[in-house]
């Protein structure tokens, strides 16, 4: 039976929004008075617009599920399953054209089946790991009732389209625990094994919210290889190593990772015990603050052909927390010093609070930078599309600037 769906009022900043594309309603005094629905419609004179709504989310009350020309306010579960196992084909065949066409980029275990909105699957991503498959939920209620449907057409749909069997099934709610699925029990402990670019990654449901190894992060380091061939990297805020091992493998003639984090360092070096093809008699380990190891290492006038600098948005070393970027002017002109004459710097930043525009003009106001060139800028491709008209999920940028010779 089609039922009919609410007919909703949204602020006029959010139907204009919609309309450009952009997939969010936010929390304001408009969609906090939405009424208790699954399935909720709003219009303007062109358009409806079907949203998903997440009454209990602090900040995401609707995500946008589909918009069409005229007026539209009935739906039922059985047109949004199909809906839904559609744009599920579209997203898994679509990855299987990108590795058919891009093999040496999707040399990996680990790649995203689905990247929530821009594959217009709103609030949830499907990670592949291997024969295992890890569902994020970044919804509170919206996807709940439909979990063992999407588990289901996900196995049949990575068999069918991509011709692999999925043996594991998880679930994370983000940010917290990792279950396995469907006995909805916390996620075993111990350590599994994957591969990227012919490099092995030990990975532990129990190390946080990212498993050991940032998948959005993959295709960034495959396309910075050509600058790693007997380059002295720096790795800062190097967490289990990823960068660190991809640098030694492309032939780096010596790598220096720095992170706060005793534990993170370790597992760095068991990632570099996996991987007995590797030297790691090059590689050396400092743990502590970064801006304490950065000081350090100035004043041991050490240089570096290539550094890499990819912070968290905000850290703790167990007495106060740290917000990278607000102080990353001071900091990147103090790793100048670090980079020798013809070195490039990679820069991220990895939040949605910062555009991609800001992100530019932040670092063209950075004095100690006049001296670098913009050879390349990096983001979110591949199995981590961008959706346009949507800078929230456009976090992840980065820039290479090489230094001029002097």
């Amino acid at each position: 039976m089609t039922a009919k769906i609410p007919l909703v009022t949204v602020h006029p900043a959010s139907l204009k929004y919609l309309q450009k594309g952009h997939p969010w309603v936010t929390l304001d005094s408009f969609s906090k008075k939405f009424p208790q629905s699954p399935f909720l419609t709003t219009r303007n004179a062109k358009s409806s617009f079907l949203l998903l709504h997440d009454p209990h989310h602090s900040k995401i009350r609707a995500r946008l599920w589909s918009s069409q020309q005229g007026q539209s306010d009935r739906c039922d579960m059985e047109t949004f399953h199909l809906q839904l196992v559609e744009r599920l084909k579209a997203a898994l065949t679509k990855r299987k054209m990108l590795k058919s066409s891009h093999p040496q980029v999707f040399n990996r275990d680990n790649y995203y089946l689905f990247f929530a909105e821009a594959d217009f699957i709103p609030g949830l991503q499907g990670l592949l790991l291997g024969n295992s498959f890890i569902l994020f939920d970044f919804t509170r209620t919206i996807w709940e009732p439909h979990i063992d449907f999407i588990f289901s057409q996900v196995k049949q749909l990575t068999s069918t389209v991509l011709n692999q069997d999925i043996q594991e099934f998880f679930y994370q709610k983000r940010p917290g625990p990792f279950l396995s699925y469907p006995s909805k029990t916390a996620a075993p402990a111990n350590d599994f094994v994957i591969a990227e670019f012919n490099l092995r990654y030990s990975l532990n449901f129990n190390l946080g919210s990212d498993l050991g190894l940032y998948t959005d992060m993959s295709s960034v380091r495959f396309h910075t290889s050509p600058l790693y061939s007997d380059a002295r990297v720096l790795n800062l805020f190097s967490y289990t190593g990823a960068f660190s091992l991809f640098a030694l493998s492309q032939g780096a003639r010596q790598v220096t990772s720095v992170d706060l984090s005793p534990k993170y360092m370790a597992r760095l070096n068991e990632n570099l015990l996996l991987n007995p093809q590797l030297n790691a008699s090059i590689h050396h380990s400092l743990v502590g603050p970064v801006n304490s190891k950065v000081k350090e290492l100035i004043d041991a006038s050490a240089l570096f052909d290539v550094i890499v600098c990819d912070p968290p948005s905000a850290s703790s070393d167990g007495h106060s927390q740290h917000n990278h970027w607000k102080s990353m002017g001071e900091f990147l002109s103090m790793l100048d010093t670090l980079v020798a004459s013809g070195g490039t710097l990679l820069v991220f930043n990895n939040t949605h609070q910062i555009t991609r525009k800001k992100f530019e003009q932040d670092l063209a106001q950075i004095p100690a930078l006049n001296k670098y060139t913009l050879r390349e800028f990096y983001g979110l491709s591949f199995d981590c599309p961008r959706l346009p008209h949507f800078p929230e999920g456009d976090y992840l940028k980065g820039v290479a600037l090489k230094k001029n010779h002097v």
